[in-house]
């Protein structure tokens, strides 16, 4: 990606017109919309429980399609901590100092990630993974593990592009970038779920609060917890982006070999190991 020319484009402006374009529900206008996004991305509906692509009720409702029965099976093993979601790893590693890694050469601050210095605290010494989602992907959200949501904080950004290739080239992405951070306690200690929006992502949405979009910087404690079990779906992207998960010390060995070869991850595949 040309990165003079990326700087150039108007991301919120663009951002706010696929909104309502992805949105349009007029046949045939929806049904040229769907066509012309599957020829550009290659998103076809092999996973989906509806195979028609002009069955769904505009661009957005294509692009969060239900997988099919057995399409994605959990690994069921007790210590599998498994992917959230369908996508390619970009980067894994520890979490020291407060700092994670964005690239391989390029780390960011755990605390601006989370817009919390208290729970970043939570997450020193421990690892993270984060999960790019290409256009093509399954766009839902599930849990890694039991779970209970403790708290939540949508937190307003820019809307750059998440792209792999761009991850060494601009500063502070994750963290500048509008997202929804989740809090979860697990019987292997804390764990945070952050999803990222980015360009062209309209907006973020979980199945116990909607659709978050445009508002302010908003925190939601839950007393008592919401539980979910693994697998479970929990939210989805409105076009687009990025998982990361952040564990405490000694939670999970991420030890699937292909968090570092780039290969396709699909969601309820294990990715780590959870140390009992």
């Amino acid at each position: 990606m040309n990165l003079a020319l990326y700087k150039l484009i108007p991301r919120a402006l663009l951002t706010k017109a696929f909104y309502h374009l992805a949105r349009i529900e007029m046949p045939p206008l929806k049904n040229a919309i769907i066509w012309t996004y599957q020829k550009i991305t290659g998103a076809d509906t092999a996973f989906a429980a509806e195979k028609n692509p002009y069955r769904y009720r505009s661009l957005n409702d294509f692009f969060t399609r239900a997988l099919a029965a057995d399409e994605r099976p959990i690994d069921e093993e007790p210590q599998a901590f498994i992917s959230p979601v369908d996508g390619r790893c970009a980067v894994f590693g520890s979490i020291e100092a407060g700092q994670l890694h964005q690239a391989k050469t390029r780390q960011y601050s755990l605390a601006a990630l989370l817009n919390s210095a208290k729970y970043a605290e939570a997450f020193e010494g421990g690892s993270s993974v984060t999960l790019y989602l290409a256009p093509d992907d399954y766009h839902r959200i599930h849990m890694p593990c039991d779970a209970r949501l403790t708290a939540m904080s949508f937190c307003p950004g820019d809307k750059h592009s998440v792209a792999i290739d761009l991850l060494e080239h601009i500063p502070n992405l994750f963290a500048g970038n509008e997202r929804l951070v989740c809090h979860f306690d697990t019987e292997f200690g804390a764990m945070a779920l952050i999803m990222v929006g980015a360009l062209n992502v309209s907006s973020i949405e979980t199945v116990w609060h909607g659709e978050l979009r445009d508002s302010g910087d908003n925190h939601y404690r839950y007393s008592p917890a919401k539980t979910f079990k693994k697998g479970e779906e929990i939210g989805r992207f409105n076009l687009g982006s990025t998982v990361i998960l952040c564990c405490s010390e000694d939670m999970i060995d991420f030890n699937n070999p292909k968090l570092g070869n780039g290969n396709k991850i699909r969601m309820g595949e294990a990715i780590g190991t959870l140390r009992l």
